[in-house]
């Protein structure tokens, strides 16, 4: 051995081990190939450095020795794989190359480069991330892809290929923007609605429970956008994104109009908007419910001869029923057809709406279960946060819903015309608050509409309709032109049936909450079972 070879080992000893492991670790997957890597490169620097006379230039004799090294230890892997591994084809392990003069800083740049190529990963869709992921990561080859993914060998070529130019072009993009969108850090809030003609086995409450669901309707929402797009915005990797986007297209709540890109199919209502739509509601019922409440007042009497209780009920009960059926909304056809509705995943006909905004405090729901036997219907309003008391609705409890027999019970307590036979749902409906005993007698505690109550509201209604109509046409007039102007293209056709959810719907949430602000209606103790938002109609 040389002195100029004995020379050159200790410069390599010294000054290189530090560098060819920081080499060896931006082109592995764990700490033990990269040190095993970088051994095989000091090892094959030894043996060239023994066989070399003269070096003119011992940086750069080195360094050409490590890529040799690594390029040798690819092809032993695995001899189906790509052999030719320059700067342009093999870009993933040479995005930054690493010039004759590099450096412990240079090499840092380098892992820093890596990082920023798994974040571009992290947001190309399907195949294209799949095949380089387990070409580069997984070490398969291309055969063993193929038959990982279901693909030909010429498709894992081609997504190989095209895969790394899209890689390329989203690293030299990402230097010019480095933000995610705002989804990604304040995710808007969301509220999802449903309407339906029939029963529907699609549960978009428990589809829309988690946040992403939420946000990837609303960035799909004003135009087409690509699984990239919706990565960047909420800041979540494809692979979370196709599995949401999966269940959402399944559903038909998103659909694909063009092919990679994705829309949402409901109707969403932003804030902004929904901001103004309460600013008219709230103007409109400030002039609208002192003259219901004069009317109340007016009609109590009559309304106590209608046999809505059986019982010397109090005058806040009859506020709730009156509340429950009085006009809120007049001077427009809300009427919908079947043509107004969609034809939802599983074939049911019905709508689906949402809010960018969170459920309001005194959101109503409505619910009603019919009972053949005695042609009735018993229904249920809930709403939630302000109302915790109206939660409670006896369509909903587990014992009641679907249950005629319970129904049929309640109503025989109303009529006075009780069984024997069902003792124990008596004793259940005393329970829970749906009856009470008065001198050893069960009474129905719901309110029931009886024919001659459904005569006096239509009555009532028709003359606060006179008042109402003219106030409603402005409110009318602007929600069709939000809908209008910001309902998704392929639902166009159903913009009168949207509009008339949005006005029933809304009506309904700040007539009742402007109600609640003048103490019209109020809320019971929690101790206190009165179910005051449960009705029974005669039908």
């Amino acid at each position: 051995m040389g002195n100029n070879t004995k020379q050159y080992i200790n410069i390599l000893t010294d000054e290189y081990l530090k560098p060819f492991y920081a080499f060896a670790v931006s082109r592995t997957n764990n700490a033990y190939e990269a040190e095993e890597l970088a051994q095989e490169i000091t090892y094959q620097c030894v043996v060239a450095l023994n066989k070399s006379n003269e070096i003119d230039n011992l940086n750069a004799f080195l360094w050409s020795v490590a890529h040799n090294t690594y390029k040798r230890r690819l092809y032993k892997k695995n001899n189906a794989r790509m052999t030719s591994l320059d700067d342009n084809a093999d870009y993933i392990n040479n995005i930054v190359d690493i010039s004759p003069r590099s450096n412990i800083e240079d090499l840092l740049v380098k892992s820093e480069d890596m990082r920023q190529i798994r974040k571009e990963l992290a947001i190309m869709s399907n195949f294209y991330r799949k095949v380089l992921v387990c070409f580069y990561y997984d070490s398969l080859t291309i055969p063993e892809i193929g038959k990982k993914l279901g693909l030909s060998v010429e498709m894992v070529k081609f997504y190989l290929q095209n895969g790394r130019k899209k890689l390329k072009e989203a690293y030299n993009m990402s230097k010019d923007y480095t933000n995610l969108g705002e989804k990604s850090f304040n995710p808007s809030p969301f509220t999802v609605f449903r309407g339906t003609l029939d029963f529907c086995s699609v549960d978009v409450w428990q589809i829309f429970k988690r946040k992403l669901p939420c946000q990837i309707a609303l960035v799909c929402y004003d135009s087409p956008k690509t699984i990239d797009e919706i990565c960047l915005e909420t800041g979540v990797p494809a692979a979370y994104i196709e599995e949401e986007l999966q269940i959402l297209v399944d559903s038909e709540l998103i659909i694909s109009p063009v092919k990679d890109k994705y829309r949402t199919n409901f109707f969403i209502l932003r804030n902004n908007a929904l901001k103004q739509l309460k600013e008219q509601f709230i103007k409109m019922y400030s002039k609208y419910v002192s003259i219901v409440i004069k009317t109340f007042e007016k009609y109590l009497p009559e309304m106590k001869e209608c046999d809505i209780f059986k019982f010397d009920a109090k005058d806040s009960r009859y506020a709730w029923v009156f509340h429950s059926v009085v006009t809120d909304f007049a001077g427009t056809d809300l009427n919908m057809n079947t043509d107004d509705y969609i034809t939802l995943a599983d074939g049911v006909k019905g709508l689906v709406y949402a809010q960018e905004e969170a459920a309001f405090k005194n959101m109503q729901n409505h619910s009603g279960v019919y009972s053949e036997k005695d042609n009735i219907t018993i229904h249920a309003s809930s709403s939630s946060a302000q109302y915790p008391r109206v939660e409670r609705e006896l369509v909903g409890e587990a014992k009641v819903n679907k249950n005629f027999r319970n129904i049929s019970a309640l109503y025989d307590i109303y009529k006075d015309t009780m069984n024997d036979n069902d003792k124990e749902i008596y004793a259940w409906l005393l329970e829970q608050g749906y009856a009470f005993k008065e001198n050893g007698k069960i009474i129905c505690d719901v309110a029931v509409h009886t024919a001659k109550s459904k005569e006096l509201f239509n009555k009532i209604n028709s003359e606060l309709e006179v008042v109402l109509a003219p106030l409603c046409k402005e409110i009318y007039e602007n929600i069709s032109r939000i809908v209008a102007s910001t309902i998704p293209p392929q639902l166009k056709q159903h913009t009168h049936g949207y509009t008339s959810f949005e006005i029933q719907h809304y009506a309904g949430i700040f007539f009742r909450e402007a109600l609640y602000n003048k103490g019209f209606v109020t809320i019971p103790e929690d101790s206190d079972k009165t179910p005051v938002s449960c009705w029974i109609d005669e039908m």
